[in-house]
């Protein structure tokens, strides 16, 4: 067989361009119906963490002046970040054996109970802990 006569072959082969283009599905984006309440609900806790973390630093001076301990002061920003390492973490580990969704409904609720025990507390050493 010659090599014209394969080149050809190949080519009535060949889809066309403009005629035979193959059915492309949608991509899925965030905003997608299936992934839309998934994106809201994410970039919602993204906020309230960011309102939370502006609302310590910007109170933070205050409260360790009525709470006294002010050689706790750093404690307050450094127990949250070690508090997110270990529970991104253990939350990580979670997610991959039994899906995201509990992990990340447990996370809220721990996020909720910190800032309200940080919010009554009457020291300095339970606001860290709440934090």
């Amino acid at each position: 067989m010659s090599t014209r006569r394969r080149a050809t072959e190949r080519l009535a082969k060949a889809p066309d361009s403009m005629t035979d283009q193959p059915e492309t599905e949608p991509a899925v984006t965030p905003w997608s119906p299936a992934l839309r309440m998934l994106t809201i609900g994410a970039l919602v806790t993204i906020a309230a963490g960011a309102f939370e973390a502006l609302a310590v630093a910007t109170v933070m001076p205050r409260v360790s002046d009525d709470l006294g301990g002010l050689q706790y002061y750093g404690w307050a920003f450094s127990a949250f970040t070690l508090a997110n390492i270990v529970g991104l973490t253990i939350a990580g580990s979670e997610s991959d054996r039994v899906g995201p969704g509990r992990p990340y409904l447990f996370g809220i609720v721990l996020f909720a109970l910190g800032i309200f025990i940080a919010g009554i507390a009457p020291s300095m050493l339970v606001l860290i802990a709440g934090r």
